[in-house]
């Protein structure tokens, strides 16, 4: 197996998040069993990134790890702008709002796991080149996991339109395979949604920011 590795992980200015929120939207991600997933906040050191284009984000200290942070709660310098994930060498961030739904979530930590691991996962995006394109399109075709996927087929047909999750879901496996070398594994079973519901702390969170809105 070209991966078999572990991503540690920490919550940090979670407004309510733990590591079974987290847990839950890997798991409807269904992200292939190439990695583990660990909650281990002792190995998850930190230390604050800053750029003008993206503001101050927790930058990983270790090679696989990861840090989710809610970015209406955070301190410590940290003030995150136009961008939902940030990924490096040595591992990435990935913020989670309220109210988000949790395979997107789970797509999100798939997403920024592969920067790290330096396969650019953006190129879905509108304006995506032809080759990649094509070879993504080559290997739905073939795939007895993703081709007779009618969401897929359709923006395989129209691919300026904005994909959504399953699209993603393909892509993401599609550069596992493509860029990293990783074998063919199947999808992990659908898991139940969580409950449409949140916390009596979110629903706090949310009348406070909504009152005292920075």
């Amino acid at each position: 197996m070209a991966f078999n590795k572990t991503w540690k992980f920490n919550v940090i200015a979670g407004g309510g998040l733990t590591e079974n929120d987290v847990f839950s939207w890997i798991q409807q991600a269904r992200i292939p069993l190439w990695f583990d997933f660990q909650f281990s906040p002792e190995k998850c050191k930190w230390h604050v990134d800053c750029s003008e284009t993206y503001g101050c984000w927790p930058k990983p200290d270790y090679e696989w790890t990861f840090i989710v942070v809610r970015p209406t709660n955070i301190t410590n310098g940290l003030h995150m702008k136009n961008a939902s994930g940030l990924g490096w060498p040595e591992g990435f961030c990935v913020t989670a709002d309220f109210g988000e739904d949790p395979e997107t979530l789970g797509l999100r930590i798939w997403h920024e796991a592969l920067h790290s691991m330096s396969s650019n996962s953006d190129m879905l995006n509108p304006g995506v080149t032809p080759n990649d394109i094509e070879s993504f399109r080559n290997f739905v075709e073939t795939s007895d996991l993703f081709r007779n996927d009618a969401t897929i087929t359709s923006f395989l047909n129209k691919p300026i339109n904005h994909p959504n999750n399953a699209v993603l879901r393909a892509y993401y496996y599609f550069k596992m395979q493509h860029d990293l070398g990783c074998p063919a594994l199947p999808l992990p079973p659908v898991s139940p949604s969580p409950p449409a519901t949140i916390s009596l702390l979110e629903r706090f969170m949310k009348w406070f920011l909504r009152l005292f809105g920075k």
